[in-house]
């Protein structure tokens, strides 16, 4: 276990160093502010646009606060449907963490040095969900503190919290499969550009398939496509099944690269 820890660490290292981290934080600051700002110039008139207002959007709209606010927010963060920013982002970062060591040759030192390749694919898969896991809940602490900025905290319950931040929480689901989709495509050891294109095309691919059709329900993203049209309430079926789908395509695709890095001659 230590050399794993020291391993995420050193991931965790190179993203601060390259100052990849404070790109997305600023990509989320400056997000947040503009949907903010956006649904405070729109004090809607809920009457006269009650036909474009799906019921869930327009209860939230009519109700807002910061907790509605950030289930507005989701929509515009996380579950994006046929815009797949997050997932574009995420990409990068899983890009330079299963290619890089590969092309560069410092998986050879690494392995050298008496880590296992299992050591080293689990450390990998674990600073990805670490990372994931940051930057949703910078999504939801910057959200908060935005829409309690604009719209205040009235009439709101930890339970409302609690519901809201799991909401948030199995967002990371589709992105944690879609990093591992990006791993098993970085082991036929093409280019950092390809991968990046092919990765970019994929995601926007999917993602349009699954905003427009059922293929969300057996997609490893089909979750960011559940409220292409409505905001999420609470934890539903859906949600929970889109889940499942995602876990069950991360657990597959683990185990996929496992076996070729497994047989891989890393020395060559």
């Amino acid at each position: 276990m230590k050399s794993i820890s020291k391993l995420v660490k050193n991931e965790f290292v190179k993203l601060f160093s390259e100052k990849k981290f404070y790109v997305i934080l600023a990509y989320i600051i400056i997000l947040t502010l503009i949907v903010g700002n956006n649904y405070t110039n729109n004090r809607y008139d809920l009457t006269s646009s009650s036909e474009y207002f799906p019921p869930h959007m327009k209860f939230l709209l009519k109700n807002i606060n910061a907790i509605n606010f950030l289930k507005l927010f989701s929509t515009d963060s996380i579950f994006t449907g046929t815009t797949p920013f997050l997932i574009i982002i995420i990409s990068f970062l899983a890009i330079d963490t299963f290619l890089y060591d590969y092309k560069s040759g410092n998986a050879k030192f690494t392995l050298a040095a008496g880590i296992s390749k299992f050591e080293l694919t689990l450390s990998k898969y674990i600073y990805m969900a670490i990372t994931i896991f940051t930057i949703v809940c910078m999504l939801f602490i910057f959200g908060f503190f935005i829409g309690a900025i604009f719209f205040g905290t009235k009439n709101i319950t930890l339970s409302d919290i609690l519901n809201t931040f799991v909401i948030y929480l199995i967002g990371c689901l589709p992105l944690l499969a879609f990093t591992s989709i990006v791993a098993v495509i970085s082991t036929t050891n093409i280019s950092k550009s390809i991968l990046t294109l092919l990765s970019i095309s994929i995601s926007i691919l999917i993602s349009i398939c699954d905003t427009f059709s059922k293929s969300k329900y057996f997609s490893p993203i089909g979750m960011l496509g559940l409220f292409n049209t409505d905001a999420p309430m609470s934890i539903n079926y859906s949600i929970l099944y889109c889940g499942l789908i995602s876990f069950i395509y991360l657990l597959a695709t683990f185990i996929i690269y496992f076996i070729i890095i497994e047989q891989k001659d890393i020395f060559v």
